[in-house]
């Protein structure tokens, strides 16, 4: 009964860390790797590079940076301008506030 137990729990063990591998492994791919299903335009940069700039999300620069890339293969000059600073320059009403030097 006990090494049945055991067994049971091994191979549960040895599942799980197969599992957790494989979803890691399949994450870093999708960071990582190229963006087939984006378009490599310029209003396609730019919508990423605003999205970017408004919710900080790292997935959105990876694209930027992969659509900047296949751009410049393709022998196009990306152009890029994250603009956080000014959206969050508006969301501000008190000048006091917005001239802050840590905000």
């Amino acid at each position: 009964m006990k090494f049945s137990a055991v067994l049971v729990m091994f191979l549960g063990l040895a599942a799980a860390t197969e599992m957790q591998a494989d979803t890691q492994a399949q994450i870093k791919s999708a960071i990582e790797g190229p963006c087939v299903y984006l378009d490599e335009t310029q209003e396609e940069l730019d919508y990423q590079t605003d999205m970017f700039s408004r919710t900080l999300d790292s997935r959105h620069w990876t694209n930027v940076q992969n659509i900047a890339k296949a751009m410049k293969k393709a022998g196009k000059k990306p152009y890029m301008y994250v603009h956080t600073w000014e959206l969050y320059d508006k969301s501000f009403s008190f000048p006091r506030v917005r001239r802050y030097g840590f905000v």
